[in-house]
């Protein structure tokens, strides 16, 4: 029950973000919710560094994994120049996905 209550806060300062969003103004958004201007600023405010702090960690974990996908990506490039190199595989690529060769 009390992560519900939590839930529907939650829901409910959304949606008042959203619906200033929406209208553009921020006094009738205040108004229709019953809300003050301070507690509209203080809410969005909090919501805009959540979201800061959510792409940074997105950042962050593209930066941690860009080194082992680099690597993945090397290694595959070497695999399939080798294969490239083969004859059979090199006229069928050609017949079946010429686009591939253009790249080797």
């Amino acid at each position: 029950m009390f992560k519900n209550n939590d839930q529907r806060e939650i829901q409910r300062k959304l949606r008042i973000l959203r619906y200033a969003k929406e209208i553009g103004h921020v006094a009738k958004t205040c108004r229709y919710f019953g809300i003050g201007r301070s507690s509209f600023y203080r809410r969005r405010q909090a919501y805009a560094e959540r979201e800061m702090n959510q792409v940074q960690e997105e950042c962050r974990r593209a930066e941690e994994n860009y080194g082992s996908e680099l690597l993945n990506l090397v290694a595959a490039e070497g695999c399939l120049k080798k294969l490239v190199e083969i004859d059979a595989a090199h006229s069928f690529a050609g017949r079946h996905a010429p686009k591939i060769l253009e790249q080797f």
